[in-house]
């Protein structure tokens, strides 16, 4: 994912990769720590870390949509609970 961001708009086009915002990679890198840190400490703190993570996630996404100029898929509820079950 990170090396996608280098793409040019072009060719991430024709291979299918979307357009990643450069302030996009710290947050990825901080939810793969987060993923990291659940095992290692065995789940302490681990709801408070999961909604910080989430937290960053959604401001990015929500600066994501007022930047871009291409269409986004805005995720809704249900795919979140998909994503993170029992939250």
């Amino acid at each position: 994912i990170v090396e996608a961001q280098h793409i040019p708009v072009e060719m991430s086009a024709d291979a299918n990769i979307p357009e990643m915002p450069e302030n996009i990679v710290p947050v990825l890198i901080y939810g793969a720590l987060v993923i990291g840190k659940e095992f290692r400490d065995e789940f302490q703190n681990l709801q408070v870390t999961r909604e910080e993570y989430e937290r960053r996630v959604g401001d990015i996404l929500v600066d994501v949509r007022k930047t871009s100029r291409r269409p986004r898929l805005v995720p809704n509820v249900e795919s979140l609970q998909v994503a993170f079950p029992g939250r």
